[in-house]
């Protein structure tokens, strides 16, 4: 109970207190429910994490046919204009790790395994798209409704799940290019976003951080 009695926006949504706003806060919530699974075994927790992915993350997707997004999850339920790395890379690791333990999980009903690994591949493959830079492995903060994209604003968690997420994706598709993605974007933070011998620049504070 410990994750809806103390919601920020607790009572906000009275179907749902596990339910919020900031889609990339429940992404967060998703992945320890997953984690909290693989280490104790109770269903109740991966079911939570399927749940609160189909019901309120992959709803946020798209549209697909719409200036200048075109696809993308986006960074608040109550608002369309900016698609965030926050939001892509946490979704894109939960989609794939939903599928590698689809039948571990004992999952059952509702969206079929492929689905996820579907829709993983898409939200990773929209993020590597917009907001990756290919060159230099930088992965930047959103695009607005205007269309641009804060290439200024790179935190080493969003580069964390991009990286995570084509990691995943590598382990289970084996295609190298994921497995060049990753490398190339850690390589950016050790190179760029470090200090004293290897400290993350942002570690001390902030959402950054």
């Amino acid at each position: 109970q410990g994750a809806p009695d103390n919601n920020f926006v607790a009572g906000i949504n009275d179907h749902d207190h596990w339910w919020n706003p900031y889609v990339d806060d429940m992404e967060w919530i998703a992945l320890a429910l997953i984690r909290m699974w693989e280490s104790t075994g109770n269903r109740r927790y991966i079911d939570k994490a399927r749940q609160l992915y189909d019901d309120y993350i992959w709803s946020t997707w798209g549209p697909e046919n719409e200036a200048p997004w075109y696809g993308g999850i986006t960074w608040k339920v109550d608002t369309d204009k900016s698609k965030n790395s926050c939001s892509n890379g946490p979704a894109a690791l939960i989609a794939a790790r939903l599928y590698r333990f689809f039948a571990k999980a004992g999952l059952k009903g509702g969206k079929c395994r492929e689905a996820y690994l579907n829709e993983a591949v898409k939200i990773y493959t929209w993020q590597k798209s917009v907001l990756f830079d290919r060159n230099t492995g930088a992965v930047w903060d959103n695009i607005n409704s205007r269309g641009e994209i804060a290439r200024h604003m790179v935190f080493t968690y969003n580069v964390g799940t991009f990286l995570g997420a084509a990691h995943e994706l590598y382990n289970i598709t084996g295609d190298s290019q994921y497995l060049r993605d990753a490398t190339l974007a850690a390589n950016y933070v050790i190179e760029n976003m470090t200090v004293n011998q290897g400290t993350l620049s942002d570690a001390p504070g902030g959402d950054g951080g």
